[in-house]
């Protein structure tokens, strides 16, 4: 009597889940978390290549002044040189000093050699950062001993802490927040409803069948999500507070080298040089 297909039962159903407790809403605003995530970390991937720019044109120009100074320890060899040659001749000079003056000008060649090589090597790196494999240009303009007055240590410590590294702590927290409260949702439980038709061969009749369910203790299993999500928006917080004490010490370093090198220049324009010059013309004479 069950043979076959005279006993079938065929069940067609539409069912569908009833979200309460607000959780699409907090899946929305946790998308939007994201989205400034990513929108934070594009400021910051800008402002580390602009910042690899600003060293790279400082290492073109610095670049730069060190062939000239290797021009000039060129011209002095070569100076140097041509005196001695004609000490030597007139019997004043050892022939020794001779050849210690050509060994200098062949030193000063070779220092001269590779600076050159060094700058246009820099110069490559520089282009490359703009998308070009050669550098379109001869000579970068810029000081390097041009220095604005520099702001107190704490306003630029102010100022930096409105760096993007720190902006994207606080976009990170929230996104941490909408997980807190997208967790807490799941402690509702969500309701769920189906409606259909089921036909009976056996009996040769159909009929309307529905149901709904209700998960039991969602609560107790949504407590675990919570205390991870909790959990994971203090140690953002953590990790920021580690992120203000590195960028503190670090702007520190920087602050005292800079005015320690200011002081340097000042000393070496004013004073050292100045007497070295002296001297270098005393001895020429």
């Amino acid at each position: 009597e069950l043979s076959g297909i005279k006993s079938l039962e065929t069940t067609v159903t539409l069912s569908s889940v009833v979200e309460l407790g607000d959780k699409r809403l907090s899946r929305v605003e946790l998308v939007e978390q994201q989205s400034d995530v990513v929108r934070v970390d594009r400021k910051i991937k800008a402002l580390d290549l602009l910042g690899q720019v600003t060293r790279q044109f400082i290492k073109v120009l610095n670049s730069q002044e060190r062939v000239k100074l290797a021009e000039t320890g060129l011209e002095l060899a070569q100076t140097t040189l041509t005196e001695v040659n004609k000490r030597v001749g007139a019997a004043v000079a050892a022939e020794a000093d001779l050849g210690r003056a050509e060994a200098s000008v062949n030193q000063a060649e070779l220092i001269l050699a590779a600076e050159k090589r060094q700058l246009e090597a820099n110069k490559v790196v520089l282009a490359n950062l703009w998308g070009s494999y050669q550098p379109n240009f001869e000579t970068a303009t810029g000081s390097l001993f041009a220095f604005s007055e520099a702001m107190s240590f704490e306003a630029l410590f102010n100022q930096a802490q409105q760096n993007p590294q720190l902006e994207r702590f606080a976009a990170e927290t929230r996104v941490r927040d909408a997980q807190v409260r997208l967790a807490r949702t799941q402690q509702v439980a969500d309701l769920t409803w189906s409606v259909g038709i089921r036909r009976d061969e056996g009996l040769n009749d159909s009929a309307l069948v529905a149901g709904v369910s209700v998960p039991l203790f969602s609560r107790q299993r949504a407590q675990g999500d919570i205390e991870s999500a909790l959990a994971a928006r203090n140690e953002v917080s953590y990790r920021r507070q580690d992120m203000l004490l590195q960028l503190h010490a670090q702007l520190y370093r920087a602050y005292s080298g800079r005015e320690q090198a200011i002081a340097s220049i000042s000393k070496l324009q004013q004073q050292i040089i100045p007497k070295l010059t002296k001297s270098l013309e005393q001895t020429q004479t």
